[in-house]
């Protein structure tokens, strides 16, 4: 109970903490044409925000032949991708 309560403490973005001296947290995500789906754009812009200052989190998530991977409703076709994409935004 108490890591929890310290968890909670640290995502606090109002000011940077000592166990969280960050003020922006972001996800990588990433859709291409191509079947990298972005990996690479990810990398660099990774480094990026990590040097302005931003915790940027471990879990991201990058669709190849983005394409072809949307229905005409709008969702992904692919399950496997729909839980890939729900497992890296999900706090």
């Amino acid at each position: 109970m108490a890591v929890h309560r310290v968890a909670q403490e640290c995502v606090r973005l109002d000011e940077p903490s000592q166990w969280f001296p960050f003020r922006k947290v972001a996800a990588l995500i990433s859709a291409s044409p191509g079947l990298l789906g972005g990996v690479k754009s990810q990398l660099s812009l990774q480094i990026v925000l990590t040097k302005l200052g931003v915790h940027v989190i471990p879990d991201s998530f990058a669709l190849g032949a983005a394409h072809q991977a949307f229905s005409a409703e709008g969702g992904l076709r692919d399950a496997k991708a729909e839980m890939r994409f729900a497992a890296s935004v999900r706090p």
